[in-house]
């Protein structure tokens, strides 16, 4: 009897943790899974991309899995193919190159995945958009366009002799950074007496710091600056801004008649400022922002069948020495 009633208990304890598993499993396979690709993971603006997807998806009972392109187009090709054959619910996306678009969007309307892309935006094959969500591109640019022609009005550059130069850091294959450069362009001429004649820009590949670093200083070597010339430097991105303004440092041109705008806020910015760098500024934007955006924006088609056919665009402030502690606080560029 006692033998029994024993194995009824050890019958029943087996049937209910069974049971606790099976609906354990089913819980965890109903969970919404979001993938994130990014060009340059490892870049802090897209680690704390990453830390506003992650914090929405924790908050909405959702899975996240990142990749790495690592600026390499196929292994962006093969990522977007994974998340497809893994069956992953909805894609979020910066792409190494926004030519990618086209194939991105067939594979993805293949397999009803939905898109939403981060930063770069891209077209489909029909030159339709992606939802997007990211910075207001030309807006920002203008902003800091308009902060360096105060700028150098404040540092009394010579704005009226022709001894100023403009100097842009471009990446031709990136159509945004030509965008927020003509931000930075039409604030500045249309906020001083500096006109087209006055720009120079130098082609680089990617926006990074050290590979522009090289970049910059090889022009330079070939063509060596005036020491009595001011440059007023329109970043894309912090790198963009800093590396030439480093490197102009380095070749002799003295630091007060070097001024730098940034764009992003993140830790090259913070070195500046933390150095006293009174000579730079940078327009703070939210990547923390614009990664729980994009994941609140798959969940609320997924769930409640809301339109992606949208985009969320965010603005940006100027940051000093003085002010930026402000922004860094309240943000996720800290």
């Amino acid at each position: 009897m006692k033998i029994g009633r024993w194995l009824f208990w050890v019958i029943l304890s087996a049937v209910i943790l069974t049971g606790c598993g099976r609906h354990s499993q089913q819980e965890e396979n109903s969970m919404i899974k979001l993938a994130f690709i990014s060009k340059d993971l490892d870049h802090y603006w897209y680690q704390q991309v990453k830390s506003g997807m992650e914090s929405k998806c924790q908050e909405m009972g959702m899975k996240l899995q990142c990749f790495n392109s690592d600026y390499d187009d196929d292994t962006c090709i093969r990522q977007v193919k994974q998340v497809i054959r893994e069956e992953y619910d909805g894609l979020m996306i910066c792409a190494t190159e926004q030519k990618l678009g086209s194939e991105i969007g067939k594979l993805c309307a293949e397999a009803e995945i939905p898109v939403v892309t981060i930063d770069d935006s891209m077209r489909d094959a029909d030159g339709k958009e992606f939802p997007y969500v990211g910075m207001a591109t030309r807006e920002v640019g203008s902003i800091g366009g308009a902060a360096l022609a105060k700028m150098a009005k404040e540092k009394e550059f010579p704005l009226e002799n022709g001894d100023v130069r403009i100097l842009e850091i471009d990446v031709p294959r990136l159509s945004v950074f030509r965008e927020r450069l003509t931000g930075y362009e039409d604030a500045l001429l249309t906020n001083s007496p500096l006109n087209r004649e006055n720009i120079t820009v130098i082609d680089v590949s990617t926006g990074m710091y050290e590979a522009n670093c090289e970049i910059v200083k090889r022009y330079f070597q070939e063509n060596v600056p005036d020491k009595n010339t001011y440059w007023i430097i329109c970043g894309v991105n912090d790198d963009c801004a800093l590396a030439p303004m480093h490197v102009l440092k380095e070749m002799g041109v003295p630091a007060e008649q070097i001024i730098a705008c940034g764009l992003g806020g993140y830790e090259l910015s913070i070195r500046e400022f933390e150095a006293q760098n009174r000579n730079y500024i940078t327009v703070m934007t939210q990547p923390d922002v614009e990664g729980a955006q994009a994941a609140e924006m798959l969940h609320e088609y997924l769930v409640n069948g809301e339109e992606l056919d949208t985009s969320i665009i965010l603005g940006g402030a100027v940051a000093t020495c003085d002010n930026y502690m402000l922004y860094f606080e309240d943000s996720g560029n800290k």
